[in-house]
C-alpha cells in the first residue's frame, strides 16, 4: 500500500505475546512512521480457540 493509501488506524492483538505484537508494531511504524497503531490482548474466548502466541493484525481505513 501506499502512503496515499494508509489506513487510519492498526490494532495488533495477542494472546499472551506481547513481545511477538512489538515486533509487528516496529514492522507497521518503519512502512507507516505516522500510523496510529493500538495493541491489545484478545479477550479469553477468542485466547481459548487460538492459544497462547497468537497474533492478529486489524486495519481501518475509508478507501478499498
Amino acid at each position: 500500500a501506499s502512503r496515499s493509501q494508509l489506513p487510519e488506524a492498526f490494532f495488533v492483538c495477542h494472546a499472551d505475546f506481547e513481545e511477538g505484537a512489538n515486533l509487528i508494531v516496529e514492522k507497521i511504524k518503519s512502512e507507516f512512521p505516522d500510523a496510529e497503531v493500538n495493541v491489545g490482548q484478545v479477550g479469553p474466548i477468542i485466547g481459548n480457540n487460538t492459544g497462547p502466541g497468537s497474533l492478529a493484525v486489524i486495519f481501518s481505513g475509508d478507501k478499498r
